[in-house]
């Protein structure tokens, strides 16, 4: 698995992008990465466009990171388009919980501007 994370602006949110299998080996590093991204500012979008494979522990890992971006006022939104991830989404009601969108513009577009400190 690969997770890289980046911000286009300030302000902006922050995007994890994730590629590869998320599973119980590779969870740990989506969540430390959540958990940073959630640390440097509220609202988080989470880009699985790349990812093939899910298991519990990634959905785990995607609950403690809306967790921790709702602890500090934002929230979290995932952009999926593989089929199968998207049925588990719905299968474990973390689709009614999390936003999920079909693109990344549309996804960081429906989230609301973070207030800059000060």
């Amino acid at each position: 698995m690969d997770v890289t994370t980046e911000r286009t602006a300030p302000g902006e949110p922050i995007i994890v992008r994730v590629s590869g299998e998320v599973d119980v080996l590779t969870a740990s590093a989506l969540q430390d990465a959540l958990a940073v991204a959630a640390a440097e500012g509220p609202q988080v979008v989470v880009d699985l466009r790349g990812v093939d494979f899910l298991d519990s522990t990634g959905l785990s890992a995607l609950v403690f990171g809306l967790k921790r971006a709702r602890e500090r006022g934002g929230d979290l939104s995932v952009v999926c388009q593989h089929r199968q991830i998207l049925k588990v989404l719905d299968i474990t009601g973390l689709s009614r919980i999390l936003q999920v969108y079909a693109d990344l513009a549309e996804a960081t577009g429906a989230l609301p501007p973070t207030q800059a400190a000060g």
